[in-house]
């Protein structure tokens, strides 16, 4: 229960405090995709069979990273700047991984699909 209770406390922190200090909603919303796509990239592509790279967590900042730079940005006076810097900052993290997994994945050709006796690829024989 450990991982959902702080994924679903960053969410909050992170649209409470946008919201309530006057961030353009737009702002909050990018934020929070990105955030959200780091969390959905992370628990489904193992499940496929292609780990994320170690860089790229560690890249991320983390949940508290990603917490304690909106905090000091709040702190400064500069909120909806520490939203933009974040939100670009890992918005572009997450393309270019994703563009280099997709690059790195090998491509199957149709003469590499096995065929049976019916012509099908993979087809039931029974």
């Amino acid at each position: 229960m450990v991982p959902p209770v702080l994924r679903g406390t960053e969410y909050l922190y992170l649209l409470a405090l946008g919201y309530g200090s006057g961030v353009p909603g737009p702002l909050v919303f990018v934020l929070l995709t990105a955030v959200i796509g780091h969390h959905r990239d992370a628990v489904f592509r193992p499940g496929c069979g292609v780990p994320p790279p170690a860089w790229i967590a560690r890249a991320m900042l983390g949940w508290d990273g990603r917490m304690l730079f909106i905090a000091c940005g709040g702190a400064l006076g500069w909120l909806p700047f520490a939203y933009g810097v974040l939100a670009g900052y890992l918005v572009v993290l997450l393309i270019a991984e994703a563009t280099g997994s997709w690059l790195a994945t090998p491509v199957t050709t149709l003469a590499d699909v096995p065929r049976n006796e019916r012509g099908g690829a993979d087809a039931s024989t029974g």
